[in-house]
């Protein structure tokens, strides 16, 4: 019973000192903005389309929430993949 009480501390510990880690990365405002309105973009897109078109449009959003989680969390993130967000590109 111990033992899961303490693994249960540390989880929750490490749960809530995760975002602290990722807000204190010097990110590029600029950069987050532009990531944010493609991402509102993709979700707008995704939710007035249906099928395969709104598949395609769900699978880039996802692609760049994944790259803005990389971002805030200081990760490296390929120049390609940034560029290719902020172009409109869609490649699935």
């Amino acid at each position: 019973m111990k033992t899961k009480m303490v693994f249960l501390a540390v989880s929750f510990g490490v749960l809530v000192a995760k975002p602290i880690w990722a807000q204190q990365q010097n990110v590029d405002p600029n950069l987050m903005v532009q990531l944010e309105q493609r991402r509102a973009e993709s979700d707008s897109e995704a939710r007035r389309l249906t099928g395969e078109p709104k598949e395609v449009w769900l699978l880039r959003k996802l692609e760049i929430e994944e790259t803005i989680d990389q971002v805030k969390a200081g990760q490296p993130v390929d120049p390609k993949k940034i560029d290719q967000i902020l172009s409109g590109q869609v490649n699935y």
